[in-house]
């Protein structure tokens, strides 16, 4: 073989190599760059379902405080007539039992008449 052939074999060989290489770091970026994607994809959806959740708990919430709110409005309504009725009640009491002085005063001011 001569100097010329084994340049000439040494280029080809060289090239095979600098495609094999070049092909097999393609292939290395390709396979990187894919899981890269895929866990760009996973942090989003990770992403999603945490605002997701975090949208479903403060809708709870806000359920949760509309109903104690609404409660609490029944109870001090509740509360409210209780005691409109028991002011009534002793509103009711005392004009009877001013009635009843008015009339044992007009019944002693009649004995007395009499």
């Amino acid at each position: 073989m001569t100097l010329y052939d084994l340049d000439s074999l040494y280029r080809e060989q060289c090239e095979e190599l600098r495609t094999s290489a070049l092909q097999k770091r393609w292939e290395d970026l390709t396979s990187e760059r894919e899981e890269q994607v895929r866990m760009k994809k996973e942090l989003a959806k990770q992403r999603r379902d945490e605002e997701d959740h975090f949208a479903r708990m403060w809708f709870a919430d806000m359920e949760s405080k509309a109903r104690r709110e609404e409660e609490a409005a029944k109870r001090q309504s509740e509360a409210n007539r209780q005691t409109s009725a028991v002011l009534q009640q002793q509103m009711t009491q005392l004009n009877d039992k001013k009635r009843q002085e008015k009339q044992l005063l007009e019944e002693q001011a009649r004995l007395q008449v009499s």
